[in-house]
């Protein structure tokens, strides 16, 4: 037992570091880089370098970057896995209680973080954790209606299909909503993903009447 409570404290220690150290990528520009799908382009600068003509080290110092992003994300996830375990076990009480603690989590966050400077980082892991454990939470009464369980069985066959209707929806995005299709923004996002979700879900719900194509295709 000591050495598992040693354990969360030295994960605890990395989660807190590599928050810090994806925040400052972040506000010293050293972070990946979307337009130019770079990272680390001030040191690139620095150092002389042409990155165009070395492709290998754009690659890897991207993976590096990403790497970096994702180790709060990883070390939180670990030090809250034992507590997901532990959700299942709780009553009704505790539940509601962490609903509440995780919707003001949530809430906080997204908005008053933004107005006390709270670190970017740390404001997505936030909202990312708390939202997910309001998921985990809250699925505990939702009913299995029909939709939940068409959603569960078309669940492979619209992970396999998704990038085709994502391709789709973006065609014809520019002639439907032309003001969407020209920036990256948490509506564009939203629009692309609910329509792509939405279409592979109808394709595979279709699909699986067929029972030679659920069998063949889909393994149903």
């Amino acid at each position: 037992m000591q050495k598992i409570h040693i354990s969360y404290i030295f994960i605890g220690i990395f989660a807190i570091f590599s928050i810090i150290i994806d925040e400052w990528l972040i506000k010293s520009g050293k972070g990946f880089q979307l337009n130019p799908n770079t990272a680390f382009q001030n040191l690139i600068q620095t150092a002389g370098w042409e990155i165009s003509s070395l492709p290998l080290l754009r690659f890897l110092l991207v993976q590096i970057a990403w790497l970096i992003k994702c180790f709060p994300y990883l070390f939180i996830g670990i030090l809250l896995f034992p507590l997901c375990n532990q959700i299942k076990k709780w009553n009704s009480s505790y539940r509601l209680t962490a609903i509440i603690s995780c919707g003001i989590i949530f809430l906080f966050s997204g908005a008053v973080a933004i107005s006390i400077g709270i670190p970017e980082v740390l404001k997505n892991v936030l909202q990312a954790y708390s939202l997910l454990l309001l998921s985990i939470l809250i699925s505990g009464y939702i009913q299995k209606g029909w939709i939940f369980q068409s959603v569960g069985v078309c669940s492979f066959g619209i992970y396999l299909i998704h990038p085709f209707a994502m391709l789709g929806v973006k065609s014809f995005l520019p002639n439907i909503l032309p003001s969407l299709s020209n920036e990256v923004s948490v509506l564009s996002m939203m629009t692309i993903s609910i329509a792509s979700f939405t279409i592979s879900w109808i394709a595979i719900s279709l699909m699986i009447r067929n029972k030679w194509i659920a069998k063949y295709t889909l393994g149903i």
